[in-house]
């Protein structure tokens, strides 16, 4: 056989393997049958190498030229982004800060990015109400399938199984249950101001106890007890396991067939299923107790059987309780320690809020504490420049495809909207690189496009706790802020916390010394 003719057959068979089988449905959750069969094809693999390479690598990268066409020359592109997940995933490990990687591609590529074979990163000023809105023809992509024999309200890429779900998690962050919460919460943030009061003068890592708080809270309202963090002033062990766990969330995270395979690999996972078996151990133990006060997990217990949905009721409930743990601890724990960073930036922050805080008289109920114009000017500012889960989720785009502004984006493509890096165009907000509180309550400030501001997502997969977090934040916020001056420690700028943080999906905080002491 001519080379020409061994050129020309693993081309077409894998042009065929492309248009005919990988590029119609999904395919992830077969990934590790196809490592199984590609582990029994060393003979045939090393025969070819050794004896016909040059002919078999010229057909493997014509091929891979070949179906990557239809994408190619449409959207600017880093060269091997265009082949390989790969290329994302080495690039995300490099740094774990991928949210920066993405903002640097964006200004140099523009608003559409192709960071992998069928996957663009948008920032069109449009973009977020098109693919987040309530009104978006998109789903959640294939990433989501990234626990076998698990999911969660989160997890669960069924439009209609999320409803069913939604429906029964908001009972338990409706305005009466959040309202039956707030003592329970009080009680934790007494805990923390008492132990900020007690290192006064000296530097104290707030990222840390602002860590400690989230989790505490979260681990009462989930489970019926904390994790008693405050108190030890130590991380739980079952806390530093998750930290552990899903640290490969922002590097592996990227290639949804790696994710999905490694899962599979207990070797690799082992610290996170020792999470896991935690949850369903703290849930099936919070089962078996009466509450007097109804909790989160209370609606959860009760929810009405997901028959049909290809999972177990045990697989729904360690999905949720492991849900309600991290989505409820990362967003108030990462946004409490850059507000109190821009806090301890400018005293003047801290003067403006105390004239609100102040004319309160002692009232730092949640009722009274939503209404304070400055406080959630700051709030805001904080989740516009410093979101939660900063390189943003993934929507698939439907079948017949999308326009997002001029440009058309093929259907079954996967899209994703970087919030860090949408929220800080000064397309959408003047200034946008500037710490302004003032734009969310100065309606003098003009041109400021709200829809592109979304840290807690857009439509009807938006975070369903939102107003448990921000209830958490003003209250921490107004209360030490009554009693404390701020200010960073010996050394401290806070230059770390900005440079340092890693991307693991959600933030994982570097440390922030600041020091408090008593109001003069």
């Amino acid at each position: 056989m001519d080379t020409r003719t061994m050129v020309l057959y693993p081309f077409l068979l894998g042009v065929a393997s492309h248009l005919g089988w990988f590029m119609h449905g999904e395919h992830h959750k077969l990934t590790l049958r196809y490592f199984q069969a590609l582990l029994g094809l060393p003979p045939l693999a090393l025969m070819l190498l050794i004896f016909r390479a040059w002919p078999f690598s010229t057909a493997l990268m014509s091929t891979f030229r070949f179906t990557n066409a239809y994408l190619t020359g449409l959207y600017g592109s880093p060269p091997l982004a265009k082949y390989s997940e790969l290329w994302h995933v080495w690039t995300a490990t490099q740094r774990t800060r991928n949210f920066e990687d993405i903002d640097d591609l964006h200004a140099k590529y523009g608003d559409f990015v192709r960071i992998g074979p069928s996957e663009l990163s948008v920032i069109h000023p449009d973009s977020m109400e098109l693919v987040h809105g309530p009104n978006s023809k998109c789903t959640k992509a294939e990433w989501y399938d990234n626990s076998p024999g698990l999911t969660s309200l989160h997890q669960t890429r069924s439009k209609k199984l999320h409803d069913r779900r939604r429906r029964t998690w908001a009972r338990g962050f409706s305005a009466q249950a959040l309202r039956n919460y707030e003592p329970r919460v009080d009680v934790y943030t007494d805990s923390l101001v008492k132990q900020v009061e007690a290192h006064s003068g000296q530097p104290l890592d707030v990222s840390r106890w602002f860590n400690y708080y989230s989790f505490d809270v979260m681990g009462d309202l989930a489970y019926g007890k904390s994790f008693s963090m405050l108190e030890t002033g130590k991380s739980h062990w079952a806390i530093d396991v998750l930290n552990g766990g899903v640290a490969h969330v922002g590097t592996i995270g990227q290639s949804t067939w790696l994710t999905r395979l490694f899962a599979q690999m207990p070797i690799i996972t082992r610290d996170f299923q020792r999470f896991l078996v935690f949850c369903e151990d703290m849930i099936n133990e919070r089962a078996k107790q009466e509450k007097e006060l109804p909790d989160i997990a209370t609606w959860i217990l009760q929810s009405p059987k997901m028959e049909n949905s290809g999972y177990s009721e045990q697989g729904w409930l360690t999905g949720d309780s492991r849900l309600i743990i991290v989505a409820g601890s990362d967003t108030t724990a990462s946004t409490l320690t850059y507000l109190f960073y821009h806090l301890a930036e400018d005293p003047e922050r801290v003067k403006k809020l105390r004239h609100e805080v102040d004319a309160l008289d002692g009232d730092f109920s949640s009722i009274a504490l939503e209404k304070l114009e400055y406080l959630n000017g700051l709030i805001n500012e904080t989740l516009r420049l410093h979101p939660p889960v900063p390189s943003g989720v993934p929507r698939k785009t439907p079948p017949e495809g999308m326009q997002i502004g001029s440009t058309f984006v093929p259907g079954g493509v996967t899209v994703k909207i970087p919030y860090y890096t949408i929220q800080r165009d000064n397309r959408n907000f003047e200034h946008a690189l500037e710490f302004i509180p003032e734009r969310w309550c100065d309606t003098s400030i003009k041109d400021q496009n709200h829809s592109a501001y979304a840290p807690f997502s857009r439509g009807p997969y938006s975070c369903i706790g939102k107003q448990l977090a921000l209830m958490e934040i003003r209250a921490v916020t107004a209360r030490m802020m009554s009693k404390l001056d701020v200010s960073f420690g010996p050394g401290e700028d806070g230059s770390n916390l900005v440079n340092e943080t890693h991307d693991c999906f959600t933030l994982h905080l570097a440390p922030l010394n600041l020091k408090f002491e008593d109001r003069k």
